[in-house]
C-alpha cells in the first residue's frame, strides 16, 4: 500500500529535513508546513479550464472548480508537484508555469503555492478523473471573472489569484462599457436602451442594438438581433468558445435564441432584480440556468457587471432623457397600484 510522505518546511520556506506521513497531517508541529499546489489552467487562446466535481463528493458535490492541485511528495519541488498533479488530474502538460503567490495556512499546516499553468492542447483532450470530476468546459475570461466570485469552490480560490485576475478585469469591463454605449445609441434613436455584442479570444465579432417596435409588432431585442447577425456567419466551434455580453440580463425569449446559437457563456450588466425597478411588476426569482439544463442546454449566466453605470443607461429610454430616480419612483407607484388591484 502506497504511503504518501511529505517534506516539512519552516516559516521562511526552508526545508527542515523532516518528513511526515499524510495520515498524520493534523499532527504536524506548529511552525512547520507542507507544500500544497493549486493550479489555475489557462489555454494559450485565453480561456480558462473548469471541471465539475462529482455529485458523490463529500465536499462541494456538483460544483465547478477551476484548478488542479494536491500536496507535494517528499523530494518534490512545488513546480514539480504542480506539473505532476495537472497531468494526473487532467492529462494536460504544461507549456509555462507561473507562480502567482504563496499563502501559509497555520490551521492546516500548509503552504499553498498558487500557479497559472499555460497549456497549448486540443480542447477535447482533457481527461476526467474517475470519482473526482464528471465534466469540463473552457470559459472566456469575461465569464470566468464573474463566475469565480459566485461558485463556492471558486470563491475559496479567488483570493489566491486576485492580483492576476484583477489585470484581466479591465478588458472584462471594457466590453460591458461598449454594450452600454450601444444601448444609449439605441435609446437616442427612439428605441429601448439595450445593447449586446459577441467576443471571441478578445475580439469583438459582432454588435447589435435594440430595434424593437411594438407598434409594428417587431421584437428586435439586442440579443435577438445579435443572434440573427451571427447565426450563419460563425462556426459552431467559435460560437461555443465565445462570450455574449449584454447590457441587461436577457429575457426568456432571448435566452432561447442564444441557446439556439450554441453560445454557452453570457455576461450581463444589469441584473433581473435591478431592472425590475423599471418594470410594472415585481421580480420573480427563476432558475433560468436550471430550466435550460433540463432541456439539455448548457449555459452560464454571469453578472452583474458595472450595474450602477448600466442602470443610468435607461435614462435615455425611448429617446427622451429622464433622471433614473424619477423613472424608479414612477414605476414604484405603478407596482404599488398593481399590488392593490391584485389584492
Amino acid at each position: 500500500m502506497f504511503m504518501e510522505i511529505w517534506d516539512l518546511y519552516d516559516e521562511q520556506g526552508n526545508k527542515t529535513g523532516e518528513t511526515w506521513e499524510r495520515s498524520r497531517a493534523y499532527e504536524i508541529p506548529e511552525g512547520r508546513y507542507h507544500i500544497v499546489c493549486d493550479i489555475l489552467v489557462r489555454h494559450l487562446d485565453g480561456t480558462f479550464l473548469l471541471t465539475l466535481r462529482d455529485s458523490q463528493k463529500e465536499m462541494y458535490p456538483g460544483c465547478w472548480e477551476a484548478s488542479a492541485g494536491g500536496s507535494a511528495l517528499a523530494g518534490e519541488t512545488a513546480e514539480e508537484c504542480a506539473r505532476r498533479e495537472l497531468l494526473e488530474e487532467t492529462g494536460l502538460k504544461v507549456e509555462k508555469l507561473e507562480l502567482i503567490g504563496i499563502t501559509r495556512k497555520p490551521e492546516t499546516r500548509s503552504a499553498v503555492y498558487a500557479f497559472i499553468a499555460s497549456v497549448d492542447c486540443a480542447k477535447d483532450s482533457v481527461r476526467l478523473q474517475e470519482g473526482e470530476t464528471v465534466d469540463y468546459r473552457w470559459m472566456e475570461p469575461s465569464a470566468f471573472l464573474c463566475l469565480i466570485r459566485e461558485e463556492p469552490v471558486l470563491a475559496i480560490q479567488y483570493p489566491r489569484y486576485k492580483p492576476y485576475l484583477d489585470k484581466l478585469n479591465m478588458d472584462h469591463e471594457k466590453y460591458m462599457k461598449r454594450c452600454y454605449e450601444l444601448a444609449v445609441q439605441a435609446g437616442k434613436k427612439g428605441f429601448d436602451t439595450f445593447g449586446a455584442l459577441l467576443v471571441h479570444n478578445g475580439e469583438i465579432l459582432e454588435e447589435a442594438e435594440n430595434t424593437a417596435d411594438w407598434n409594428k409588432g417587431l421584437f428586435g431585442h439586442a440579443e435577438f438581433n445579435l443572434v440573427h447577425k451571427c447565426a450563419n456567419q460563425f462556426s459552431d466551434t467559435i460560437l461555443k468558445e465565445s462570450t455574449l455580453y449584454t447590457s441587461c440580463a436577457p429575457c426568456e425569449r432571448c435566452l432561447c435564441a442564444i441557446a439556439s446559437l450554441g453560445v454557452e457563456n453570457v455576461v450581463f450588466g444589469v441584473s433581473y432584480e435591478a431592472f425590475s425597478k423599471l418594470t410594472p411588476n415585481d421580480a420573480v426569482p427563476v432558475d433560468r440556468e436550471g430550466l435550460l439544463q433540463k432541456l439539455g442546454v448548457r449555459m452560464k449566466l454571469a453578472g452583474p457587471v458595472l450595474e450602477d453605470e448600466g442602470m443610468h443607461v435607461f435614462e435615455w429610454w425611448g429617446g427622451e432623457f429622464r433622471p433614473l430616480k424619477e423613472l424608479i419612483a414612477e414605476m414604484a407607484e405603478v407596482r404599488a397600484k398593481n399590488r392593490n388591484t391584485e389584492g
